[in-house]
């Protein structure tokens, strides 16, 4: 072999070598939002502020890529009452996170007691949670236990679930709802972190056939899958109906008013007999015209609600299975 040909195999295994390094920093971090910290009893304001930002260290130092600015702020104080796992799913999609951190501190007469948990954002269930206790300690002392309590829900969620599979699923049209085993996921595009086995991937749009896909995720593997939505024939039926009945709708109510607003007006007297009969009569046109007004406004109302009230059908596609194998990729259907 010559040493030019050493040399590029050198070279090729080394990029080789480099693209799956890469691949698997890249596949370690998985998002996380930290919500904003839970306080009970007399940890003074100083100290809350210290806390949290030592849970968001711990959980950065844990290869996590942490979200924890104004989005998440904002969508707490609008929030309501305690957050269940229905809440949990909506926060994780609305800041398109995988997962969601929080957690309480109580403190009395300088004993801290640190709770923290982990939940998934496609169920909304908590996946993992520590306990720190701290006794007579400093705020230096709590922010070190803190750090550590955060810095293990990584390790515990480790131990629960295998390597994920990156899926990156894009949408045409752009913005349509992905659903992820029937539980919603947030708008497309996303990027999608599911553990290996098989999982259903669902598309939907107001005005559009929903689209699903069954696909075996494999563990450590980046994939790709593109979803286009056909136009759905009932609905561009209905919106066609819709613009028809609210076009003729505000003609009829334009008609109706016009007439409303004529009548009483004095009959044009003419010479000749057979129009004297007609002089000083009143045109009678208040009659039709608020019968134009009554359709006009059922037509209108008619043609608006049709536009306005589609809903989205159900996902009934065939099913296609994705797997990678040593040969390329493989397809079946499922019916």
């Amino acid at each position: 072999m010559s040493s030019t040909r050493v040399f590029r195999s050198i070279a090729y295994v080394a990029v080789v070598v480099c693209a799956i390094s890469v691949a698997r920093a890249a596949q370690a971090r998985s998002s996380v939002a930290a919500l904003p910290l839970e306080f009970v009893g007399d940890v003074l304001p100083a100290d809350r502020e210290v806390l949290r930002q030592r849970m968001v260290l711990g959980l950065k130092g844990s290869a996590f890529d942490v979200v924890a600015d104004e989005r998440v702020t904002k969508l707490e104080k609008g929030r309501k009452g305690r957050c269940d796992a229905a809440c949990r799913r909506e926060q994780a999609a609305s800041l398109r996170v995988r997962y969601i951190a929080g957690g309480k501190v109580e403190g009395k007469h300088g004993n801290l007691v640190i709770e923290l948990w982990l939940a998934d954002g496609y169920s909304g269930k908590v996946l993992a949670r520590a306990d720190q206790r701290c006794d007579i300690c400093g705020i230096t002392e709590a922010a070190s236990f803190m750090d550590l309590a955060a810095s293990s829900l990584h390790a515990k969620l480790n131990k629960l679930l295998p390597n994920p599979g990156v899926i990156t699923v894009t949408v045409s049209p752009p913005g349509a709802d992905i659903y992820v085993d029937d539980d919603p996921v947030g708008p497309a595009p996303q990027t999608l972190e599911l553990p290996a086995g098989e999982h259903t991937l669902s598309a939907r749009a107001v005005g559009y056939t929903p689209r699903s896909r069954t696909v075996n995720v494999i563990a450590g593997v980046r994939e790709d899958l593109a979803l286009k939505l056909g136009r759905d024939s009932k609905s561009i039926w209905r919106q066609r109906a819709g613009w028809i009945s609210a076009g003729v709708g505000v003609a009829a109510i334009i008609t109706g008013a016009a007439l409303v607003g004529i009548a009483g007006n004095d009959a044009d007297c003419r010479n000749g007999p057979e129009f004297q009969n007609l002089c000083s009569k009143e045109v009678s046109t208040a009659a039709p015209g608020w019968t134009a007004l009554g359709v006009g406004a059922v037509a209108l109302t008619t043609g608006l609600y049709l536009l306005f009230t589609q809903k989205e059908r159900p996902a009934s596609q065939p099913k296609v299975t994705v797997a990678t194998s040593g040969a390329g990729l493989l397809m079946s259907s499922q019916f």
